[in-house]
């Protein structure tokens, strides 16, 4: 594990986004204060489950960077934490944290299959 403080945005930190014990771990929890790439990742079946949180006033969304003009997944900030599914084909997936119009802190992991909080 590595310390936010030393690292940049997009740091691979334990945030407490409590993913469940038995998931496969497609991309570690992450955090950041400013746009960044997540790890590139090939999703293991036809669903990949996200958990999300930030804090801030920022509008915050998960992009997909092969498909930028897609809808993007919004983050609620200051808010409990959000668990989404996304059901795709079994392909490269490559996604990133985007924020605009103001500051936020964010914190993301990718888990295979479909799960609840």
């Amino acid at each position: 594990m590595s310390d936010s403080s030393a690292d940049g945005p997009g740091s691979a930190v334990d945030t407490g986004l409590h993913l469940p014990a038995k998931a496969t771990v497609l991309v570690p929890e992450t955090t950041g204060t400013a746009d960044a790439d997540l790890p590139n990742f090939t999703a293991l079946t036809n669903v990949y489950t996200i958990h999300t949180a930030c804090t801030g006033k920022g509008k915050t969304t998960i992009i997909d960077r092969n498909d930028p003009d897609s809808s993007p997944i919004r983050i609620n900030c200051n808010r409990p934490i959000v668990v989404g599914s996304v059901y795709i084909d079994t392909a490269l997936q490559s996604l990133a944290v985007r924020i605009r119009g103001g500051s936020a802190a964010w914190k993301v992991a990718v888990v295979s299959g479909a799960h609840d909080l």
